[in-house]
């Protein structure tokens, strides 16, 4: 009996130990629903990556259009800039060559005995005659519109068209700027038209004085529709306006005494108060600013223009309160004219 009882203890105790390794060795079931959620999360992962690689590669090839389309676009600009600056250099050229040459006539005229004299006694009849035959030879000779003299109180004492029907003699002048400006030592500049002869000019004029009092001033009135005739050949267009906006020099007949924009009452009244423009409507030449780079570039349009597009550079005239305009027609310059109504400002 015993030995049955430890046969069987034998048995049992090989089972127990061969039980172990096969407890070790059996597979482990894993939940379905986990493996589903790593093959969903696999998924999620390359859709990301799929849809972040389509968005660089489309920012790419946007920023890639972009450049091309800024290069294209300053391409054009810049050659519309280099043209209109080479044709302001010679407007301006022109222009200053054409004032110049007679700026240093009013203080020549002013240093003549005869002048000089009449400053000393502007009532002596022999010297009034003797000052209009001089300064009717000197504006034969420099070939400009009028050279004239003004006492102390702005009054017209002697002049060179004595002689005619529209003399200047004995007109009160004193409200014109080159006369309330007057200081000893400077020239002053006016552009006007006459308010005795209706005859647009430059006028220069330097004081007469003795010592720092101011005892007259001599005039000189220079004629510009010479230089305008030379600009009315350009193929576009070109125009000189005062600080008021008020054109005084175009190559496009019509602009003449227009404004580049509305005037305000001040200013309306500022001029009138000088009489600058005698009486003109000075009408806006009906231009709209479409597109302004700077202060100094920018896109128009004139009303019954068909809807045409010109480049506008302005150059500031030294020394001048005016400012010199040329126009460029858009028609050629595709790049840029879809600039015009993009979003955002295209600028240089």
């Amino acid at each position: 009996m015993r030995s049955v009882i430890a046969r069987a203890g034998v048995l049992l105790g090989s089972l127990s130990r061969s039980e172990s390794p096969l407890l070790i060795t059996r597979p482990i079931n894993v939940p379905l629903e986990a493996t589903g959620e790593r093959r969903e999360r696999s998924g999620s992962g390359a859709i990301i990556v799929l849809t972040l690689t389509l968005a660089l590669v489309l920012a790419a090839a946007l920023l890639a259009g972009w450049m091309g389309y800024r290069y294209s676009f300053e391409r054009a600009l810049g050659e519309i800039r280099g043209g209109a600056v080479h044709r302001l250099d010679l407007y301006a050229a022109s222009l200053e060559r054409e004032i110049e040459k007679y700026a240093a006539f009013p203080v020549v005229v002013g240093y003549d005995g005869a002048i000089a004299d009449l400053a000393l006694a502007p009532s002596d009849p022999g010297r009034l005659a003797d000052a209009d035959r001089y300064l009717e030879r000197v504006n034969a000779s420099i070939g400009t519109l009028a050279v004239y003299v003004l006492d102390r109180s702005g009054r017209c004492i002697a002049s060179s068209n004595w002689s005619r029907k529209d003399s200047f003699v004995g007109r009160d002048l004193s409200y014109r700027p080159y006369f309330k400006n007057l200081v000893v030592g400077r020239i002053e500049r006016f552009y006007g038209i006459g308010t005795t002869d209706n005859e647009p000019g430059y006028y220069l004029s330097s004081a007469l004085h003795d010592g720092d009092e101011i005892t007259g001033a001599v005039v000189v009135k220079v004629s510009l529709e010479q230089l305008e005739r030379s600009w009315s050949s350009a193929e576009e267009p070109a125009l000189l306006a005062d600080g008021h906006g008020v054109i005084v020099l175009s190559t496009a007949p019509t602009w003449k005494y227009g404004t580049l924009r509305p005037l305000g009452a001040g200013e309306r009244a500022e001029i009138a108060e000088t009489q600058q423009f005698n009486d003109r409507a000075l009408q806006p030449i009906g231009m709209t600013v479409v597109r302004e780079f700077d202060a100094e570039s920018r896109v128009v349009r004139f009303s019954g223009a068909r809807g045409e597009l010109f480049f506008a550079e302005t150059r500031p005239m030294p020394g001048l309160p005016w400012q010199l305009t040329v126009f460029s027609d858009l028609k050629d310059a595709a790049p840029l004219r879809r600039s015009l109504f993009s979003s955002s400002p295209a600028r240089p």
